[in-house]
């Protein structure tokens, strides 16, 4: 994601307002300043997964060491307050101020997730990659698997099948994180160990 893309499927929100100006751009990320800023990037059918598996990846840093629930994040995610009004979601955070890079997915009212077995720390950065392999859950973090999980039953739950925007620096009811984002990619598969450390390379 850069400012190239920006247009129909992008919008870049700072203030509230609608600017290519807010958050800054610093060539290689994006800064969020955790008050309003915040990117959005149009739905699509190709992002609606089902029970396919597939792949998130963004590169993030936490810029407050208690963030509460305002984690550094990439997500298809409305309030976490709502079940079934979501889709996935990863990020830096996994619980309010615990800073454990986690996905997240919600099938239908019924929460799925894997967090990564270590803490991180603020103001540096991670490349996290979270996964839906068939029937499990993992996270990486710096091209290492950090956790894994294969809930009872989940290979055949779909994820909630509800058009929501994507939504870089925040989720959908607010949240807004204060930190930076590099390079995000999704993919329509779980990508192979290589590739996980080939992204973070």
């Amino acid at each position: 994601i850069n400012p190239a893309n920006v247009g129909n499927n992008i919008k870049v929100w700072g203030n509230e307002t609608d600017s290519t100006s807010a958050p800054v751009w610093n060539r290689r990320w994006f800064s969020f300043d955790g008050v309003n800023d915040y990117l959005e990037i149009k739905d699509s059918k190709s992002l609606m997964f089902g029970t396919q598996s597939f792949s998130v990846s963004a590169w993030l840093k936490q810029k407050n060491t208690s963030p509460g629930w305002n984690g550094a994040g990439f997500s298809k995610w409305y309030t976490g307050a709502q079940p079934g009004n979501n889709n996935w979601s990863i990020g830096l955070l996994s619980d309010y101020n615990l800073l454990k890079p986690g996905m997240y997915i919600d099938s239908s009212g019924t929460f799925y997730s894997v967090s990564s077995s270590e803490t991180i720390s603020a103001h540096n950065w991670y490349h996290v990659v979270g996964v839906r392999d068939g029937g499990t859950l993992k996270i990486y973090v710096n091209g290492i698997l950090k956790g894994s999980n294969s809930p009872a039953g989940f290979s055949s739950r779909s994820i909630t099948n509800l058009s929501q925007s994507i939504f870089l620096g925040k989720i959908g009811s607010g949240s807004n994180a204060l930190q930076d984002s590099g390079r995000t990619q999704i993919y329509n598969r779980a990508l192979s160990d290589a590739e996980y450390y080939r992204d973070w390379e």
